[in-house]
């Protein structure tokens, strides 16, 4: 095997590449947090960090994007100390990394009281004269719903099930359910319609099912439940609220609410994030 001052010439060609690669200019770390309420933070960071050569890297640039929008949220030039910012986005201009230096002190975002309009994925591109890297994640800026209730009606011998949820983001997971007499087993509610529509960045839903009378328990074998479960992925959020059910000519309509009462459980906690480093092949 051929050498060069002793070391075989696949090795070397091996620790040059080795040597190039670990200097060229390279993502290390994309810090968002992925989930985030709505309106209640003072501020979210968002952070890249990266390697780079200062020999090596010149006319080094960093950008910010948000979802598809091809237009940067934010661009820096640390060499002319440029810094560009869309007037979507509610960001802090004065906000620089307090260990930073002249090459790395504004490389992130800090975006102030963001609102759900702001989720979505972001993503932090870094490029040189000799090369680029980027990296990407999501964040969901979450609305509790400011009103959850549960109803039913009957007519022409059918009842309908109805959860209607306000002021949420991002939709929910839900179900209906059915707690039969003498029993505490919810048991799915099938053929279930989503109804909903966006306004002012937050959901109205309305979630229902139609049973036939005659498929439900009579009123001698006990009492029945309806039920309605509320959750937003990726948060503590929960919520289950349940109604009594009474056939004609008992009710017309029952309803239950979001109180915190012993048919009705609700559970509301803060949020997680994440970092994550480039992926290994």
């Amino acid at each position: 095997m051929e050498s060069v001052l002793g070391v075989p010439l696949r090795l070397l060609v091996l620790l040059l590449l080795c040597v190039s690669k670990c200097l060229a200019l390279q993502i290390t770390r994309l810090s968002i947090p992925s989930f985030v309420p709505n309106g209640s933070e003072e501020s979210v960071l968002l952070d890249c960090e990266y390697n780079y050569n200062l020999k090596e890297d010149k006319k080094l640039v960093v950008k910010w994007f948000h979802d598809d929008d091809p237009n940067p949220v934010y661009q820096w030039i640390p060499e002319l100390d440029s810094k560009l910012y869309s007037d979507k986005y509610k960001l802090d201009e004065d906000y620089e990394i307090p260990s930073g230096n002249a090459y790395t002190r504004s490389r992130a975002i800090n975006i102030q009281r963001p609102t759900t309009e702001l989720s979505g994925t972001y993503k932090c591109e870094v490029q040189s004269l000799e090369g680029s890297d980027d990296m990407e994640d999501t964040m969901t800026v979450y609305a509790l719903p400011t009103s959850v209730n549960l109803n039913y009606t009957i007519a022409d011998g059918y009842v309908k099930v109805v959860c209607e949820v306000e002021g949420v983001f991002p939709l929910p997971e839900m179900s209906l359910f059915q707690i039969k007499p003498k029993t505490v087993v919810m048991s799915p509610l099938n053929d279930t319609e989503l109804e909903y529509v966006l306004d002012e960045g937050a959901y109205d839903i309305e979630f229902s099912t139609t049973i036939p009378e005659e498929d439900l328990p009579r009123p001698s074998d006990g009492l029945t439940f309806f039920g309605c479960t509320v959750e937003i992925n990726g948060t503590e959020y929960e919520k289950e609220i349940k109604v009594p059910y009474f056939p004609n000519p008992v009710a017309e309509k029952q309803e239950g609410d979001d109180s915190d009462d012993d048919n009705g459980s609700s559970i509301a906690k803060a949020r997680s994030s994440k970092s994550r480093g480039p992926e290994v092949s």
